[in-house]
């Protein structure tokens, strides 16, 4: 696997879904935001919004002011419950899967927020979890779903409100079946679509990820789950919501490769997946389409925003786990280089000792005094030499005031070193 080459394919796909939500982004009311399919139809809603920001938000080229104004927009959407509705469901009721998902796009905006909007949040979201920890639709149903559980976990974890995850998680665990997967809700059959929503939100908090229970669930996944199936990016949630005349249809919509690999990433730490999620990044790079989203079976017209939210944000954690490995086999290479140029200049300084081996010898013979005295001998008579004219008498007298200050300087040297 040639990590570079990922890595560029990857930039290609979250660059496609840049121009893709740019492109689609609409205004009304001077607030921006996306619709549920991205298409030119149909109404801009929460899901839509949210799950457009959650995309937008974790691509590297994303503008920041966009970001901004989509956050004011979401913000603004808050109810005074401090729960967020959907328009296109039902304009009043506080949905818990709408609340989540608008909670978990302010949270990858990166934008700071006002704490009050968690604190409204987080007191909405007491009176849907019951006190088993079951999580409902919506205040006042009462029927457990693995889905919210799961959303409500993936924002927790990034607000630190350690009461309420406990619950949660508690029930969440609760309801895991035989097989290790997570069902719909506690009596239903295990899906993979489930049980990877399941293990994202248990590793969006402190729960640890290297029990059995977690390594049961991957195993159930490594089973079951077959990328490029056709069984996959295709299941979805169908409830209603229910309150007195009031019966709108609440869909939820799963994809599948998106989610596994999410899973697969909170667990890299404590589980050999790493294959897995190398091989779901290739298929992700291999199944979008040109304009930059992801078919869902369920729609496949359509260009579905949740599709997008959970693919980017696998393929986003996904590079950053390929720079840190490759990062890692740039250390080897460089390694493997440091080590050549250090047998070099090993060679290198064998050679240079071999050719200068002899140069202590003669140091040491030149430090015997007698060659000292003959040595200094010669200095004198050359500088002597040079200051009287060319002639015997001229060698003679050289050689004897050249012997006499040799003499004189030995017994000086002598006197000194004994006084030391």
């Amino acid at each position: 696997m040639d990590v570079r080459v990922l890595v560029q394919q990857i930039d290609g796909c979250l660059e496609r879904v840049r121009t893709l939500l740019e492109s689609s982004l609409v205004c009304i009311n001077g607030k921006r935001v996306w619709r549920q399919y991205l298409d030119e139809g149909g109404s801009p809603g929460t899901y839509g919004t949210a799950c457009g920001l959650i995309t937008y938000a974790n691509i590297p080229t994303a503008r920041r002011a966009l970001i901004s104004d989509v956050v004011s927009t979401i913000v603004s959407k808050q109810q005074e419950d401090g729960s967020w509705a959907s328009p296109t469901i039902t304009e009043s009721v506080g949905l818990t899967t709408a609340t989540t998902y608008s909670l978990l796009a302010l949270v990858e905006s990166g934008v700071p927020i006002d704490n009050e909007v968690f604190d409204r949040a987080v007191l909405w979201l007491e009176g849907v979890v019951m006190q088993n920890g079951a999580t409902s639709d919506y205040i006042g149903h009462t029927e457990y779903n693995t889905t919210c559980a799961a959303m409500l976990l993936r924002v927790l974890g990034n607000i630190q409100e350690q009461g309420l995850t406990k619950r949660v998680i508690d029930g969440l665990v609760s309801c895991r079946q035989k097989d290790s997967g997570w069902g719909y809700h506690p009596n239903s059959k295990s899906t993979i679509d489930h049980t990877a929503l399941a293990l994202v939100g248990l590793s969006c908090t402190r729960y640890p990820m290297d029990s059995p229970d977690i390594g049961g669930a991957i195993e159930y996944l490594m089973a079951e789950y077959i990328p490029g199936s056709n069984e996959n990016n295709q299941r979805k949630d169908l409830k209603y919501v229910e309150k007195g005349d009031l019966r709108r249809l609440l869909p939820y919509h799963f994809f599948t490769d998106g989610l596994v690999g999410l899973a697969y990433l909170g667990v890299v730490e404590y589980h050999d997946v790493i294959e897995r999620i190398i091989g779901i990044t290739e298929l992700l790079i291999s199944t979008q389409a040109e304009n930059g989203h992801w078919v869902h079976v369920g729609v496949p017209e359509k260009q579905p925003s949740w599709a997008l939210a959970e693919a980017v944000l696998f393929l986003k954690r996904t590079r950053l786990l390929l720079v840190e490995e490759g990062r890692l086999l740039s250390l080897e290479e460089w390694q493997k280089h440091v080590n050549e140029q250090i047998d070099e200049l090993s060679r290198v300084l064998d050679r240079v000792e071999c050719r200068t081996r002899g140069i202590p010898g003669a140091i040491r013979i030149l430090r015997l005094w007698p060659l000292q005295a003959i040595f200094g001998g010669l200095l004198f008579y050359i500088a002597i030499k040079i200051h009287v004219p060319a002639s015997p008498w001229g060698d003679i007298i050289a050689v004897v005031i050249g012997v006499i200050a040799t003499i004189m300087a030995s017994c000086l040297i002598f006197r000194k070193g004994k006084s030391e």
